[in-house]
C-alpha cells in the first residue's frame, strides 16, 4: 500500500504504517492511537478518515470510527473477495459487538503486555494502569500501578510503562515511560520514591529518531532494546549503557515469525533459571535462547486472567 501511495504522488514522509495489528479488530484499536514523530496522534477529532481495503470489513471500521471516534469516516471497498454462506456485514462484530468503546478496546488486545520483567518464580505483567503478578505455579494477582510504583508524583507525561527492567539482585528497578527513565530502589521487595533520568542519559547513543523503546531485557553485561522494525545491543559502562548500531529484527533473529511483521514488539524479558528471553506481542509470546535463536515452531498464546475487579466482566 505504501509503494502504490508513494506512487501516485502522495510525500513518503507522511505516510505512516500501523504495524502491531493481527486482526481486523486490532487494526481499529492500533490505528486510533497511531502517532506521529512529534507523539501527537494521528487522528484527531473532526478529521476525515477513508478506510479503503479488499474486504468489506471496511464498513464496519469507519462506521465505529464514525460513532466512537467523533471524526468523519467514509469506506472504500474494491476486489473480488467471495462471502462464505455464514459472514455477516458486521464483520467480527466490529461495530455492534460493544456499545461500550473502552471495553470493545480493552477485549481486541487482551491480554497485551506493555512491559514484563521476572523477580524469581514470577513474572510482573503491566497492562495499562495494572500490574498483574503471575507465578510459575500459575498463582495471579492483580494491583494497580499506582499502588505499587509512585509514577504520578514524578510529573509524566503519561503513566504508561513501555519497558521495565529489575537488576541488581532485586535491588532495583527501572521503569521507562516514553523518553523518561524511574529508577526505583527497592526494599524488601516495596518500591521507593524514583529518581527520573532522560533515556538518552541511561542508555547513550540511542538512534536519535527513536523518541521511545518499544521493549528492553538484559543479559549480563548487555541490554537488547527493541523499537519498531529494529533493534540495538548496549553495552554497560559504568551506571549507563552505550548503544551500538542498530540492525533489523529480522537480521539478528534468524525464523523470526512472518506474522510480526519485522518486529514491533510489545515486551520482552530475560529468565536467569532457564536461559530464555520470551518476546511478547499482541497476545503471544515467542521463545528465544541466550543467542537469539528462536526455540520454538510459531509464537503461542499467553494467559492471563480478565481482571473484573477493576474492568468489569469482559462480555
Amino acid at each position: 500500500m505504501k509503494r502504490l501511495l508513494v506512487e501516485q504522488g502522495v510525500p513518503e514522509a507522511i505516510i505512516l504504517k500501523e504495524e502491531r495489528s493481527r486482526t481486523t479488530v486490532q487494526n481499529y484499536v492500533y490505528s486510533r492511537i497511531l502517532e506521529d514523530e512529534t507523539g501527537q496522534r494521528v487522528i484527531q477529532p473532526g478529521d476525515t478518515v477513508y478506510v479503503v481495503s479488499d474486504h468489506w470489513h471496511a464498513i464496519s471500521v469507519a462506521a465505529r470510527f464514525n460513532r466512537y471516534d467523533r471524526v468523519i469516516a467514509y469506506f472504500h471497498v474494491e476486489g473480488d473477495i467471495q462471502p462464505k454462506e455464514t459472514d455477516k456485514l458486521d464483520y467480527a462484530s466490529i461495530l455492534y459487538g460493544y456499545d461500550d468503546n473502552e471495553k470493545f478496546v480493552r477485549n481486541a488486545l487482551w491480554p497485551t503486555a506493555d512491559a514484563v520483567f521476572q523477580a524469581g518464580h514470577t513474572r510482573y505483567f503491566f497492562i495499562g494502569d495494572l500490574v498483574f503478578s503471575k507465578k510459575d505455579n500459575g498463582e495471579e494477582t492483580v494491583q494497580p500501578v499506582h499502588e505499587l510504583y509512585p509514577i504520578s508524583a514524578q510529573n509524566q507525561k503519561t503513566t504508561k510503562i513501555d519497558a521495565a527492567l529489575r537488576v541488581d539482585q532485586g535491588k532495583t528497578l527501572f521503569l521507562v515511560c516514553q523518553d523518561s527513565v524511574l529508577r526505583f530502589p527497592l526494599k524488601q521487595g516495596k518500591a521507593l520514591t524514583p529518581i527520573k533520568m532522560p533515556l538518552n542519559g541511561w542508555i547513550k547513543n540511542l538512534p536519535v529518531d527513536w523518541r521511545s523503546i518499544d521493549a528492553l531485557c538484559q543479559i549480563k553485561d548487555s541490554l537488547y532494546i527493541f523499537h519498531e522494525d529494529e533493534m540495538v545491543v548496549a553495552t554497560m559502562k559504568g551506571k549507563t549503557f552505550r548503544a551500538l548500531n542498530p540492525i533489523k529484527i529480522t537480521q539478528k533473529i534468524a525464523r523470526f515469525p512472518f506474522n510480526w511483521a519485522g518486529g514491533y514488539i510489545d515486551a520482552a524479558d530475560y529468565n536467569p533459571a532457564t536461559h530464555t528471553i520470551t518476546l511478547y506481542k499482541a497476545k503471544e509470546q515467542l521463545m528465544l535462547d541466550e543467542h537469539l535463536q528462536v526455540l520454538e515452531e510459531q509464537a503461542k498464546p499467553f494467559a492471563l486472567t480478565w481482571p473484573t475487579t477493576y474492568y468489569g466482566d469482559r462480555k
